[in-house]
């Protein structure tokens, strides 16, 4: 048997009993114990169109002696019988569910890739996780859960960017620029040529209506792109004092697969890997979305999965 963690999210329709229908059904699959489940968080919509509603999060630690692929083919049968829709990327839903860890594995093909990419810069996934595996190694960082939460917290909120050209990363901050200046975001850009949205704040931004025209009341975050490529696949950052909060690594997809075998060369903290191939559109959406889910603190509920679950399965 293999332990993994399962993340629960959704917002649509009776958030709260869905996900107690899945918590149930994971008892059920939790072979030998019971599934273990974090405090409910709530949690803002992070990305997707705007004036969504938000979140209930939670994440479940099973035992199953279900392989990797048989559990993710699961949780979609469970998201399409709870009616779950794919119109829109990281639009509203009924039920969000992720396979996140199992045990130790480390794989990536087009069905399923694991460890979960986005969990490591994800608030709303790392604090729940955190609650019912803190101990629990990234196989891929190389540390635990709770280590990857407490660089989340460091005191500084610092990006480091691998990778691409100086026009491939000139072009992606930009568009992250754009993108954040809505949620009281400035980025600087500390080395390298600044894009268009790194200029005067003032003169760049001051009259967009959903900007906020005192500097100081926005929250700030730096961005370095001296990171080296070299014959590792991460390797050691320059002029960096301390780890970033996030390591943004853009690759061709040959180095990607080579990310997912061999580990031990990869940087040992929450991570973003862009494949140079997707759209700049797409790239800077899943940046943007990352700073966000790292700088939005979920909140912990008085909800739980674990007495409603229970009930449900025994009767």
């Amino acid at each position: 048997m293999a332990k993994s963690l399962i993340s629960l999210g959704a917002n649509l329709d009776h958030r709260e009993a869905t996900m107690v229908e899945v918590a149930a059904r994971l008892h059920r699959i939790s072979r030998g114990h019971r599934a273990v489940f974090s405090r409910v968080y709530e949690s803002i919509a992070i990305g997707g169109p705007s004036g969504q509603g938000g979140f209930l999060n939670a994440v479940a630690l099973i035992d199953t002696d279900q392989d990797a692929h048989e559990i993710l083919h699961t949780l979609k049968q469970w998201e399409i019988d709870l009616g779950r829709t794919r119109n829109i990327r990281w639009g509203p839903r009924t039920i969000d569910l992720d396979l996140l860890l199992y045990g130790q594995v480390v794989c990536h093909t087009s069905e399923l890739t694991l460890p979960h990419p986005r969990m490591t810069f994800r608030r709303f996934v790392l604090e729940p996780c955190c609650d019912v595996a803190p101990e629990m190694v990234h196989p891929i960082a190389g540390v635990c859960l709770e280590d990857l939460l407490r660089q989340l917290n460091a005191e500084f909120n610092e990006v480091a960017v691998l990778g691409g050209g100086p026009e491939d990363r000139e072009t992606l901050l930009q568009g992250v620029c754009e993108r954040l200046v809505a949620h009281g975001i400035e980025l600087e850009i500390l080395t390298g040529e600044k894009p268009p949205c790194a200029k005067n704040w003032t003169e760049a931004y001051g009259d967009h209506k959903d900007s906020k025209n005192q500097k100081d009341d926005l929250l700030r975050w730096r961005i370095h792109t001296d990171w080296k490529h070299s014959g590792q696949l991460l390797n050691t950052p320059h002029k960096i004092s301390q780890p970033p909060k996030l390591l943004i690594a853009l690759m061709e997809p040959s180095q990607i697969e080579r990310l997912y075998s061999a580990s031990s060369d990869t940087f040992g903290g929450p991570q973003l890997v862009i494949d140079n191939s997707s759209s700049k559109e797409a790239a800077a959406d899943d940046v943007a979305a990352a700073i966000l889910a790292i700088s939005h603190l979920p909140v912990p509920s008085k909800r739980s999965l674990t007495e409603g679950s229970e009930r449900q399965h025994k009767g």
